[in-house]
């Protein structure tokens, strides 16, 4: 069964994907990423849970790399995936449903949770990603820090780009809180867990996350623990 976390760029959810990673999660990251030749964005590393043989990882790797992205690719993943009794977990951005929407939409309908994540404030998450295309640095490393201060790094003010962007997150956010309403259907925004005065340390938000999982729909994740690797860059063949 899936789990697919819906959101919105800068709206933490690499962060929140990290967590949900577990030894009964597998996380197959931005399977559905916008490409230009539309293909799939997977890397060897996604695959190794799955296919613990170096040798037929790499075929399998290749065959996705040139694959178009499909139901039946995705599928045949996913079944693997359940065969070692796991979850299936993957994030899909808001333009990323917009190009893959009639793929997705038959995924969706057998999906298990669905998690909503947006960012309330939009004028920081532009400002955040105007930073991260500035650093090429998407996600804090704990264990390698940034040779620089991102809140010095200053960008260049466009009132037009901003007023793009703000509408089209305004779009996302509304498609985020009213998308697929199930019981298994959980809504999170990124102040309620990273501006939070009661629920400071990674552990803490983790273990809201996980009981507000497990009180409305039963399911329980043995979480990732190892809050020092949270925010480790993925290394892209």
């Amino acid at each position: 069964m899936n789990i697919v976390v819906i959101s919105a760029g800068r709206s933490g959810s690499n962060w929140l994907v990290k967590s949900l990673h577990s030894e009964n999660v597998i996380n197959l990251r931005e399977f559905f990423n916008k490409r230009l030749d539309g293909k799939n964005k997977i890397t060897a590393q996604d695959l190794e849970y799955l296919y613990p043989n170096p040798k037929i990882r790499e075929s399998i790797y290749k065959y996705l790399c040139k694959s178009r992205i499909s139901y039946v690719t995705f599928k045949s993943i996913e079944n693997k995936i359940r065969c070692n009794n796991k979850y299936c977990l993957f994030k899909l951005l808001h333009r990323h449903y917009q190009h893959h929407k009639l793929v997705v939409d038959r995924i969706i309908d057998d999906s298990y949770l669905i998690i909503g994540l947006y960012r309330n404030n939009i004028l920081d998450s532009y400002i955040s990603l105007k930073k991260s295309l500035l650093t090429n640095s998407w996600w804090t490393d704990s264990n390698s820090p940034q040779p620089f201060d991102k809140n010095k790094i200053k960008i260049n003010w466009n009132l037009a780009d901003y007023i793009k962007f703000y509408t089209e997150r305004v779009s996302a956010i509304k498609w985020i809180k009213s998308f697929r309403p199930t019981t298994n259907h959980l809504l999170f925004s990124y102040e309620e867990i990273h501006l939070n005065s009661y629920i400071t340390t990674n552990k803490n938000k983790v273990d809201y996350i996980k009981k507000k999982i497990l009180d409305q729909t039963g399911l329980y994740i043995n979480f990732n623990h190892d809050y020092s690797s949270f925010f480790q860059k993925e290394n892209r063949l």
